[in-house]
């Protein structure tokens, strides 16, 4: 499940905290309720963020029924923080994106323009994973092109042209980011390669 359904799904179940409230403690319809949380919370969660939740329960001695109740209802209100805690979490780690201002990161790097040209306007408007594949086929493109000026065959496309191009093992590659001085340079223009 995706984390922004999971968290629209949270705030479902903290509105029926009130309506718990109002019955037995520790009801069947309580423990229907914490089960459900739980497996929604391991459905997009990792198990630290689960044990926040889980970690808020109360221990359920033999108390008096007024005590018992009082365990209940602070049961309740730990859980609600704690459902309340992860959400605001998570809300704020994808705020950026959900209002859109990923695209605004770009304004701050300069985009290669014949990159800007085909992506540009996609990726600004939010449709990301459209933007990156242009950007790619434009990528390609230029290596093809690039490959095809030094008199290389490009028929093959694909991993063989990339490999081809940017390959920096027992031979020096065609097209080179940088010195290949160090292991870590060499790294790099790999990384380049399997982009």
């Amino acid at each position: 499940m995706e984390i922004n359904e999971c968290i629209q799904r949270l705030k479902d179940q903290l509105g029926q905290i009130e309506s718990l409230k109002k019955g037995p403690a520790f009801n069947p319809q309580y423990q229907l309720w914490e089960n459900a949380t739980t497996r929604l919370l391991k459905s997009a969660f990792d198990e630290a963020t689960v044990a926040v939740f889980e970690d808020s329960s109360e221990m359920r001695w033999s108390l008096s029924d007024e005590d018992h109740c009082a365990k209940f209802l602070g049961t309740l209100e730990k859980k609600r923080s704690a459902l309340e805690a992860i959400i605001r979490q998570y809300e704020t780690a994808l705020h950026p994106i959900v209002n859109g201002t990923a695209a605004d990161v770009l304004q701050n790097h300069a985009l290669h323009t014949k990159i800007e040209a085909v992506a540009g306007s996609l990726f600004r408007d939010g449709h990301y994973a459209q933007a990156v594949e242009e950007a790619l086929k434009r990528v390609i493109s230029e290596v093809k092109n690039r490959m095809q000026a030094l008199g290389k065959n490009t028929h093959d496309g694909g991993d063989s042209l990339m490999n081809h191009a940017f390959g920096c093992d027992n031979r020096a590659p065609f097209i080179k980011f940088n010195q290949l001085g160090s292991q870590e340079e060499r790294d790099e223009q790999r990384g380049i390669m399997f982009l």
